[in-house]
C-alpha cells in the first residue's frame, strides 16, 4: 500500500512542476507566494503524517471532521 501511494505521487509531483512553469513563464504565479506555501504544505505533512502514525486512523478523521467542519461554516458566513 504505501509503495502504491508513494508511486502515484510521482505523476502529480510532475503535473505541478509543469503547471508551475506554464504559469510562471505566463506571468501569473508569484515566486515568493508559492515558495511560502510549498514551504508550509511541506512542514504540514510532515507534522500530520508524524501524528497519523503514532495516534492512529481515529485522530486523522477526527481532525479532518473538524476541519472540514470549520472551514464549511467559514464559507457559509462569507
Amino acid at each position: 500500500m504505501l509503495e502504491s501511494t508513494a508511486t502515484g505521487r510521482i505523476p502529480g509531483i510532475a503535473v505541478s512542476i509543469l503547471t508551475s512553469i506554464i504559469f510562471f513563464a505566463k506571468g501569473v504565479l508569484k515566486l515568493s507566494l508559492g515558495f511560502g506555501i510549498l514551504i508550509g504544505a511541506t512542514v504540514g505533512s510532515y507534522i500530520g503524517t508524524h501524528y497519523a502514525i503514532k495516534l492512529g486512523n481515529q485522530w486523522v478523521k477526527r481532525v479532518f471532521l473538524v476541519a472540514a467542519t470549520v472551514m464549511a461554516v467559514i464559507l457559509l458566513i462569507s
